[in-house]
């Protein structure tokens, strides 16, 4: 990713919505790509060496919030604070790493697995070397604006359209895909900064308009003087977690291994589904305004279907003895109900958990949250580090030979999968071992399952072994999406579901970024004695 607002990397990562068919109409360009890089180069100009440190302050109008992004910049180092009402977030590189802090004050250092936009990035930036391999020049189009449309292609990137206007020769456009989904991207206000002709305005938006976010930058000033304090990673957020003690039991039932939370917000009960593979705290929207509180900003998002968020701000939610405070939470039209038919009014995701320990004992049925401070592993546990970059937890699977480092461990999940990406890299050992095709004939009928948004088609594969963290299962049934980006996002292998920690002792510590499991009873039961114990 870029550090520079002009760079378009920071804004993209604000903004991480998506744009992509093939331009229509085009027409014969009378220049060659060289030459139109050529005249791009020298219209734009040349940045200046002698700029070490800068400030860069911009106004903003995303998610149906106004606010603004303050970055600071010194020589390969930034940090950018972004303010949307009463949302704070912030990002920046600091000897060479990458970190984030989302609204309620975590800090997530970056995963390294989302490389396409730095990719794509570096693939402009060799085009404006004049290096013009892997770079297509397609023709020229007047709508929506008169420009030379090249597409460009990186290896493990994306397919993108740059359109570079007529008469100034400025990249005035982009098109681009991501998770199946389009975002156009457009360049305006061009002005003398630093040496180069850059633009002060950039708006994004997706193909159906759904998402549309304006940055304008107010003012550049350059040579600033930059404290180390400027530019450091910010200390965590007051923290939300009140604990009390060692150790609390989570008041929770178990519908079919599915963890329900027993809560209570503003004085009234209400269930939440413990999801470690949900990247935030998700609250019904219409439960957030019968019990009073006030929704802020708009975005639609897409994971088993297209639907409409917003964020509120939970004063108190508890869960027994334990109490979260000032929690800034998702609303979206969640629907999900128990067993029993009483609903469930969301997900408890990443912020409420990564403050401590979760030991989820799937026997027992019960759930307890550890003083992270003082946990103590237990003895006989296997160990399994994870990265939360994307604030779920990642693990490692071996799934028929076949190692998989990106797979979400995901309470929320009943069934394991198998991401589309993942089985095409190995096909030649994800072949089903029968009884998947077997489902298939006895139920020809498309098989769905529930998803925030919608229903995900899937289908279903038995892999002939999976591994995981030493333990050695037998052929597992794996559900595969159809056709599905924007559920399984970019850059995972799979989910790990409760299908599989249901055979566990599981302790989730987020702040050591470990997973230590230990075989209970139905494994025992199962599977016998595991190697090594």
């Amino acid at each position: 990713m870029k550090k520079s607002i002009f760079a378009i990397g920071i804004l993209f990562a604000l903004a991480a919505v998506p744009a992509g068919a093939t331009p229509v109409n085009l027409q014969p360009s009378t220049l060659s790509l060289a030459q139109i890089l050529q005249k791009h180069v020298r219209a734009v100009g040349v940045p200046l060496r002698t700029i070490r440190t800068s400030l860069t302050v911009t106004s903003t109008v995303e998610e149906g919030l106004t606010g603004s992004i303050r970055t600071v910049e010194s020589g390969t180092d930034y940090r950018s604070d972004h303010t949307r009402g009463d949302l704070h977030t912030a990002r920046g590189t600091i000897g060479g790493v990458a970190w984030r802090q989302n609204t309620n004050g975590f800090v997530i250092l970056a995963s390294k697995i989302h490389n396409e936009d730095a990719i794509n990035a570096q693939a402009r930036a060799r085009l404006d070397r004049g290096d013009l391999a892997g770079a297509t020049l397609l023709g020229t189009v007047s709508d929506p604006v008169s420009a030379y449309v090249v597409r460009i292609d990186p290896p493990g990137g994306r397919k993108e359209y740059l359109f570079y206007d007529t008469t100034s020769f400025y990249l005035v456009r982009t098109e681009r895909m991501v998770e199946g989904q389009e975002i156009d991207t457009s360049f305006s206000d061009f002005r003398l900064t630093n040496g180069q002709e850059r633009a002060w305005h950039i708006r994004l938006h997706d193909s159906k308009q759904r998402n549309i976010s304006d940055f304008h930058v107010v003012s550049v000033t350059n040579g600033i003087a930059v404290t180390p304090a400027m530019l450091a990673i910010p200390a965590p957020a007051s923290n939300h977690l009140v604990l009390g003690s060692s150790s609390a039991e989570i008041p929770t039932s178990f519908d079919s291994d599915r963890i329900i939370v027993h809560a209570t917000l503003a004085h009234h009960p209400v269930n939440f589904l413990l999801d470690s593979g949900s990247s935030t705290v998700l609250l019904n929207s219409d439960v957030a305004r019968a019990v009073g509180l006030k929704i802020v900003g708009s975005m639609s998002e897409t994971a088993g279907g297209r639907f409409s968020a917003g964020y509120a701000t939970l004063p108190k939610l508890t869960l027994g003895s334990v109490v979260l405070r000032n929690l800034v939470v998702q609303t979206a039209p969640f629907e999900e109900v128990r067993a029993d038919g009483s609903p469930i009014a969301g997900l408890l995701g990443f912020d409420a958990l990564a403050n401590g320990v979760i030991h989820i004992d799937y026997v027992k049925h019960r759930v307890d949250l550890l003083d992270a401070g003082v946990f103590s592993p237990p003895a006989n546990a296997r160990v399994l580090s994870i990265a939360d970059g994307d604030e779920v937890p990642m693990m490692q699977a071996d799934v028929a030979g076949a190692l998989g480092t990106t797979f979400i461990m995901d309470t929320g999940a009943d069934r394991s999968m198998l991401f589309r990406a993942f089985v095409r890299a190995h096909s030649a050992v994800l072949k089903d071992h029968g009884l998947g095709r077997i489902i298939q004939m006895a139920w020809p009928a498309s098989e769905s399952i529930g998803g925030v948004g919608g229903l995900v088609s899937v289908g279903e594969r038995q892999v002939s072994s999976l591994g995981i963290a030493g333990f050695s299962l037998p052929p597992w049934l794996f559900l595969v999406p159809v056709h599905a980006p924007g559920f399984e996002h970019e850059d995972f292998d799979g989910l790990i579901g409760q299908d599989i920690l249901r055979f566990f002792d599981v302790y989730l510590d987020y702040p050591h970024l470990k997973v230590y499991l230990v075989p209970n009873s139905r494994y025992l039961a199962r599977f016998g004695t595991p190697s090594g114990a």
